[in-house]
């Protein structure tokens, strides 16, 4: 139990210690899968059960709009960026392909949201964590690994 806390502590500090990114870096944001050690220190503190790795990319453009490609939708919209977090604001979500509807049951089709979906900056990262059922979060996180200089057209 000491060792938790100790280690707990440790984490929390080298947590906060993070500085995040003044500002957003515009490009082509892709999933990331995290080592088990990252993976193991968010199940022990923040109950994180697993990786959302699902194809998620997420183009952000320098006129504030955003493409996000969240298995099994493409969700447009305009993004906004404040202190240590990424906010999109969708304004349209639709199925990626139209085939894709008959691989779900009709019973457990998704549906697509309109709700703001938020990351945390950290560098070139963008981290989400997401409640699932039964008390349980998974997270996303997306490394930037196409930059587009702010002075292109």
């Amino acid at each position: 139990m000491k060792l938790r806390k100790i280690v707990g502590i440790t984490s929390l500090i080298l947590f906060l210690g993070c500085q995040a990114s003044e500002n957003i870096k515009i490009g082509t944001y892709e999933i990331v899968r995290m080592n088990r050690i990252e993976m193991g220190f968010r199940y022990i503190f923040q109950n994180v059960r697993g990786t959302l790795c699902t194809n998620n990319k997420l183009n952000l453009k320098a006129d504030s709009s955003f493409e996000f490609f969240n298995y099994p939708f493409i969700s447009l919209g305009r993004w906004s960026f404040k202190n240590d977090s990424l906010c999109l604001n969708i304004s349209d979500s639709q199925w990626q392909n139209d085939s894709l509807k008959s691989i779900f049951p009709p019973d457990r089709t998704p549906i697509a949201s309109l709700q703001p979906v938020f990351f945390r900056v950290n560098g070139e990262n963008l981290i989400r964590i997401r409640p699932l059922s039964n008390n349980k979060k998974a997270i996303v996180k997306l490394k930037l690994k196409q930059p587009i200089d702010n002075n292109e057209n």
